[in-house]
C-alpha cells in the first residue's frame, strides 16, 4: 500500500511541469488526462493511476480538493500472448473532500520477466484512448551485485576512518539504456512512550551548507557503477535522527543497506530529465516534463529493486548517544 499511495501522487502534476516564464496558467482550460503506471518486476500486484487536470479561481492550484482521479476507466496491458485486464478500485484519501476517496486500478498475479515488451492502453469513460509501451530493464537480477566496496559503517582504511563510504556494484551482462539509482538507508526504533516505532533514515551524498542550513544532496539514476558517501553526511544523518531530542536513550540504531532501483529505458529518462532528488517517484514542477503517453500526459515504465545490507559497527551509533541492536539479534 505504501507503494501505492507513492505511485499514485506522482500523476496530478506531470502535466504542469515544463511551464517557462512564457506560460499563462489562466489560458483557456482544455481537460487532459494523466496516466501513471510502474510495473514492478519484483512484484506479483501493479497498480496504475488515471488523474485529469483542472482548473481553479486565482492562482492557487492548493485550494482545489475535489477528487481528480478517473474511475470507471479500461486499462489493458499486453504481455507476450496474452491481455491483462486491470481493475477498478478506490483508496481511502483524507485530503479529498468529496466522498473522501481516490480510484486507483491494480493487477494481481503479473510478474514480468525481463527484457520484455509491454503495452498498455487505458480507455477514458468518454472513449479517449491513452496508449503507452515499454521493455523491461535489460539486466536480470542476479545479474547486479554489490561484491567490492566498503561493506561497513563507518568505512575504515589501515585502521582510520575513510573520508568516504563508497558502494560498487558489480554488473554482468549489457546494461543497454537501464539506470540504476542507490539509496543509503539507516535503520533504528524509537521509544514513543512505551510504544516502539521504527522509521529509515536516508544518507544523502552530502550536504550543501547555506547560511547556517544544510540541504541534503542525493543520488541520481546513473550508469555508472560506483557511488561515493561523504562521512561527514553519514554522520549529520545519524545526527538527525533524534536532532532536538535530548533523549537520545530512546533510539536503536539496527542496521543499514543500500537499496539499488535498475530503471529500464523510459523511468531512465524520466529520471534523466527530471534530475530529481532520491525522494522516490515525486514529480517536481520546476523541472522539464516528460510523457511517453501517447494522446495524453504521464509515465508508463518497469523497474526492479535490490536490497544489500551493510554492516554498522556498534560503537558508531553508541558514539551518538544512541543504543545498538545487531540485525542477528
Amino acid at each position: 500500500m505504501k507503494k501505492l499511495i507513492l505511485f499514485s501522487i506522482c500523476a496530478g502534476v506531470i502535466f504542469f511541469s515544463g511551464c517557462d516564464e512564457a506560460f499563462n496558467p489562466k489560458t483557456e482550460h482544455d481537460e487532459e488526462y494523466l496516466l501513471t503506471c510502474l510495473i514492478s518486476c519484483d512484484q506479483n500486484y501493479q497498480t496504475a493511476t488515471i488523474t485529469h487536470t483542472f482548473d481553479v479561481d486565482g492562482y492557487d492550484p492548493s485550494i482545489y480538493d475535489e477528487d481528480i482521479s478517473i474511475g470507471g476507466a479500461d486499462i489493458m496491458l499486453w504481455y507476450e500472448d496474452t491481455v491483462y485486464v486491470f481493475k477498478d478500485s478506490t483508496l481511502n484519501d483524507e485530503d479529498v473532500t468529496e466522498n473522501n476517496y481516490k480510484h486507483f486500478y491494480y493487477l494481481e498475479n503479473f510478474n514480468p520477466e525481463h527484457n520484455r515488451v509491454l503495452e498498455l492502453e487505458a480507455t477514458m469513460p468518454n472513449g479517449r484512448k491513452l496508449h503507452s509501451t515499454t521493455i523491461t530493464p535489460s539486466l536480470l537480477k542476479t545479474a547486479i551485485n554489490a561484491w567490492r566496496g566498503d561493506q561497513l559503517v563507518p568505512p575504515s582504511y589501515n585502521d582510520e576512518i575513510a573520508d568516504e563510504f563508497v558502494f560498487y556494484v558489480e554488473i554482468a551482462g549489457d546494461f543497454l539504456n537501464s539506470l540504476y539509482l542507490p539509496r543509503f538507508f539507516f535503520k533504528y526504533k524509537k521509544n514513543e512512550n512505551g510504544v516502539v516505532n521504527h522509521y529509515l533514515k536516508e544518507v544523502p551524498l552530502e550536504y550543501i551548507e547555506k547560511e547556517n542550513e544544510y540541504s541534503p544532496i542525493y543520488p541520481t539514476a546513473t550508469n555508472q557503477i560506483k557511488t561515493r558517501f561523504n562521512m561527514n553526511a553519514i554522520d549529520r544523518a545519524m545526527q538527525e535522527i533524534s536532532e532536538g531530542d535530548p533523549n537520545k536513550d530512546n533510539y536503536t540504531v539496527y542496521g543499514a543497506f543500500v537499496y539499488v532501483w535498475v530503471l529500464d529505458q523510459n523511468l531512465s529518462a524520466y529520471y534523466g530529465a527530471l534530475q530529481m532528488k532520491s525522494d522516490g517517484f515525486t514529480v517536481r514542477v520546476d523541472v522539464p516534463e516528460f510523457s511517453n503517453v501517447d494522446n495524453g500526459f504521464g509515465i508508463f515504465g518497469s523497474y526492479f529493486e535490490k536490497l544489500f545490507d551493510i554492516r554498522v559497527l556498534a560503537y558508531y551509533p553508541q558514539s551518538f548517544g544512541y543504543r545498538f541492536e545487531s540485525p542477528e539479534n
